[in-house]
């Protein structure tokens, strides 16, 4: 079967993006032929390494003009090759393959997988593009399905919630000490956060939290994993709380299923949330999680076991939890089996 697989956003570093490579490597021996559309991103060759095939394309953002060219792209990457199914994987995707059969340039089946609607405003549109433009969608949880109240598509195939997964070979915990992956290796507890230096991410919530936090114990560290358009902001926010050496900027690493199970901790300070997959990538590693109450954060954290939730935007709040969860006398390593049995108890995965 050939699936083209139909994304709005740089293949650049991303939960969408590692969704992507990941179903292609999981298809691939299954006799499938996987080609991606995209603007062109640092990940590209991660992908192709699967044995896909990569088309640019460019980005739709920017007005009526920008998708009618992106949508052009398309059309001459789908009359170029023969696919069986087209699966677009975002709302403006999903317009963009409507638009094609609008103007009768495809009939093929149209799968839309629908990932990371963070804003509530969007879900009247996102209902009204999926239910007209797709045959068959799935949600990646139910946070999202009922925000859109999408029960199903004008062909009358019902939707459903398909939880995408980590690979659990790759993210598992480690036996003994750190790695050599560049961390640093400090006196006290050792703090990740792996997102993209973007505003939805809300570092500086985090950073304030850390602020309170390390007057308390100044041995502990705080390492954050990505880059973005906020990392001046971010570099200004550590030299205005007068952090130091109590943060580390990695940028962004190849390495993260080495990185996640030397930490003690993993936090999320987001501002819009879907349901993050590096919070479920640190579970599977062993790393018990704090996460903002916000989108399909709570199904991911169900009990206390091995993690925790915190009002979002509330740095004295999450400072306290931080506090909380490192200073539970019941060690790291029962932490970390209830992190690994937590993951493992989520629902069926896609992959």
């Amino acid at each position: 079967m050939k699936v083209l697989l139909i994304l709005t956003a740089a293949f650049d570093q991303g939960g969408t993006q590692n969704d992507m490579i990941q179903l292609s490597s999981t298809l691939a021996p299954l006799d499938y032929d996987i080609h991606l559309a995209a603007p062109e991103g640092s990940m590209v060759k991660e992908l192709t390494d699967t044995g896909a095939t990569f088309h640019p394309v460019p980005s739709p953002v920017g007005g009526m003009r920008a998708l009618l060219s992106y949508t052009r792209a398309l059309t001459s990457i789908i009359r170029h090759d023969n696919f069986d199914v087209l699966a677009p994987q975002s709302i403006r995707a999903a317009l963009a393959v409507g638009l094609l059969r609008l103007g009768n340039f495809t009939a093929k089946p149209v799968v839309t997988s629908l990932h990371n609607l963070h804003n509530p405003d969007n879900a009247t549109v996102a209902a009204r593009v999926l239910r007209r433009c797709c045959d068959l969608v799935t949600f990646e949880n139910h946070y999202e399905r009922r925000l859109v109240g999408l029960e199903k598509t004008s062909s009358g195939i019902p939707t459903q919630v398909v939880y995408s997964g980590v690979d659990l070979e790759k993210f598992r915990p480690r036996a003994g000490g750190r790695s050599a992956s560049g961390l640093v290796n400090p006196a006290g507890n050792l703090v990740g956060c792996v997102a993209r230096f973007s505003p939805e991410k809300d570092h500086e919530t985090l950073l304030q939290a850390w602020s309170l936090h390390s007057r308390q114990h100044p041995d502990d560290h705080l390492v954050l994993i990505g880059d973005g358009p906020c990392r001046p902001a971010i570099e200004k926010a550590i030299a205005m709380l007068e952090l130091g050496t109590s943060v580390t900027l990695m940028g962004e690493r190849p390495d993260v299923d080495r990185i996640l199970p030397d930490l003690d901790l993993f936090v999320l300070s987001s501002s819009r949330e879907s349901y993050p997959r590096s919070a479920r990538e640190a579970l599977a590693c062993g790393v018990p999680v704090i996460l903002p109450a916000i989108g399909g954060c709570g199904e991911i954290v169900l009990d206390c076991a091995a993690g925790s939730l915190f009002q979002s935007g509330d740095p004295e709040g999450l400072a306290s939890l931080i506090a909380e969860r490192l200073g539970d006398s019941g060690g790291r390593i029962p932490r970390a089996r209830a992190a690994r049995r937590r993951y493992l108890l989520l629902p069926a995965t896609a992959f």
